[in-house]
């Protein structure tokens, strides 16, 4: 009877544990940094640019995850943003 009882409050409190991970909220999002450069190789600093983010089924393939975002580089060529925090492109999502 002990031994069940052990074994009830273990299983107990694994589900518990369980329940308490399941409520961690999502990551807020893919940090992303990167220099900007033109064609030729040089770079495009204190520059306004639209970056364009999509995930394909394929190499050519239809967009699964589409989303733009605008940054602004630095006197280097920087930019960062983070993916996945802003208003999402229309995409059809399929299976």
């Amino acid at each position: 009877m002990k031994k069940l009882v052990k074994q009830l409050v273990i299983a107990a409190g694994l589900l518990l544990c369980n329940v308490a991970f399941a409520q961690v909220a999502p990551p807020p999002g893919i940090n992303y940094q990167a220099v900007a450069r033109d064609n030729s190789g040089s770079i495009l600093s204190n520059n306004t640019l639209t970056i364009r983010v999509s995930i394909l089924i394929a190499i050519n393939g239809t967009p699964q995850f589409q989303e733009t975002h605008t940054v602004t580089t630095n006197q280097f060529g920087l930019f960062d943003m983070v993916i996945g925090q802003v208003h999402l492109l229309p995409v059809r999502l399929t299976r």
